[in-house]
């Protein structure tokens, strides 16, 4: 027997149809468009008989005002669906995410207001006045620079894309070198960011007594790996580590290998004669204990860096770099920040075709 759908059934469009408007809802809320049409159209979905709808419904209720969020979040997780009361419980934790970064940034924002008032309090309005300028002026700099990088990198996915469509009809082999390429630089970009972050919200310290030997040992290791994941092996490259295996500090050690490993990298990419390709070099890489703290120095036979620019790169600025399409031009900064807040040092020496000497200067206890 042919089942005959109800007139109400015939009015309203097809699933496929009602999943697809999903689209045009999730850039208006994503945009904070919270107009009646587009809320009544949620409630209305979020009713809907089918599992697919509803569950496309949970997975974006996390934009919406907090009252109507709260509403059907409820309902969902009561769903009678599995699916859809985990895209209710996916909402719940991104919607909770939110609420962390939003108190995180309000903490932020109240800690430099009290710097601000101490400073004014303390050397007066003027000075303190002056220090922040100052401080926005840097900020300033830094976000030049990034944007200036990142600009270049979204300028050339723009060339490849364009390029792409006149390959459409074409060699297909040439429209997959060029997806390749895009690909490229889209991982590029999302490193860019990863960078941003970490050096924005660095890992918190936990201090233990460790071997510097295993320390430098780890970084070593996280380097060359990192290389080679993308398809850059720098086997032409002897490392050569001499650290005592009785030298210890107390140091948080997450902290202090995120930062060799960005040294003892740009050691080894200082011989880089090509774009996966490195010519042949060492690195050298020894510590000794100095002062009742520790001396770090990675050496390399690379090709230096020119006097003008060695002056950029002791300030530590963000997004310097040189290295186009592999460096970010955060590796430096997030070193020194991290060796800075064990309240340490970094100190570069270079010579324009001779190579370059990190020194990192660590207190071996923390008092």
């Amino acid at each position: 027997m042919v089942r005959i759908p109800s007139s109400n059934e015939m009015k309203r469009p097809s699933v496929s149809k009602r999943r697809k408007s999903m689209g045009a809802m999730r850039d208006a809320l994503k945009e904070g468009r919270y107009d009646d049409s587009t809320i009544q159209a949620v409630y209305r979905l979020a009713s809907d008989s089918d599992r697919g709808v509803r569950q496309d419904v949970a997975a974006l209720i996390h934009h919406l005002p907090q009252e109507d969020f709260q509403r059907l979040v409820d309902r969902f997780l009561c769903d009678s669906n599995s699916y859809v009361r985990s895209a209710a419980e996916s909402a719940l934790k991104q919607r909770q995410k939110q609420r962390r970064e939003a108190q995180r940034r309000r903490k932020e924002a109240d800690w430099i207001q009290a710097q601000t008032d101490s400073l004014q309090k303390q050397f007066g309005k003027r000075a303190g006045g002056k220090i922040l300028r100052v401080a926005e002026r840097r900020c300033g700099l830094i976000m030049g620079s990034v944007v200036h990088n990142m600009d270049e990198t979204m300028s050339l996915v723009g060339y490849h894309l364009y390029k792409a469509f006149g390959q459409l009809e074409g060699n297909r082999a040439s429209l997959r070198h060029t997806l390749k390429k895009m690909e490229e630089l889209l991982l590029f970009l999302d490193k860019h960011f990863a960078d941003m972050r970490a050096y924005a919200k660095p890992a918190p310290l936990r201090y233990g007594r460790e071997s510097l030997a295993d320390v430098v040992a780890e970084a070593q290791s996280k380097a060359v790996s990192g290389l080679r994941e993308k398809s850059r092996d720098p086997a032409n490259v002897s490392i050569n580590v001499s650290i005592p295996g009785n030298i210890t500090a107390e140091i948080s050690r997450h902290n202090v290998v995120t930062a060799l490993v960005n040294v003892i990298k740009n050691a080894i990419e200082s011989h880089a004669n090509g774009p996966t390709t490195f010519a042949s070099g060492a690195v050298e890489v020894c510590a000794r204990i100095v002062d009742q703290g520790i001396e770090i120095e990675v050496t390399d036979d690379g090709i230096g860096i020119e006097a003008d620019d060695l002056l950029e790169v002791r300030q530590f600025l963000l997004g310097r770099t040189t290295k186009k399409n592999h460096g970010t031009g955060f590796g430096l900064p997030i070193a020194e920040q991290n060796v800075a807040a064990h309240g340490g040092s970094i100190h570069i020496d270079s010579k324009a075709g001779q190579g370059t000497t990190v020194t990192i200067r660590l207190p071996q206890n923390q008092r």
